[in-house]
């Protein structure tokens, strides 16, 4: 026993995006990955080095920064 289905495929295309909103996309994922690299937390045994280009700069006590 076999049946035939139609379906209309052309109603399930790919959506279209504006450049505008792809932009804003963008600059939205930018934007929380700089947030999340704002910030750095140091353990409560431990000492940060902080390093600019792989040259040492200070030491920071632990805590949030």
């Amino acid at each position: 026993m076999s049946r035939e289905v139609n379906v209309d495929l052309s109603e399930f295309g790919i959506p279209k995006f504006q450049i505008k909103g792809l932009r804003w996309i963008v600059v939205g994922i930018f934007g929380i990955f700089f947030l999340f690299t704002l910030f750095y937390s140091v353990a409560t045994e431990e000492v940060g080095v902080i390093q600019r280009f792989g040259a040492y700069t200070r030491t920071v006590s632990s805590g949030l920064h």
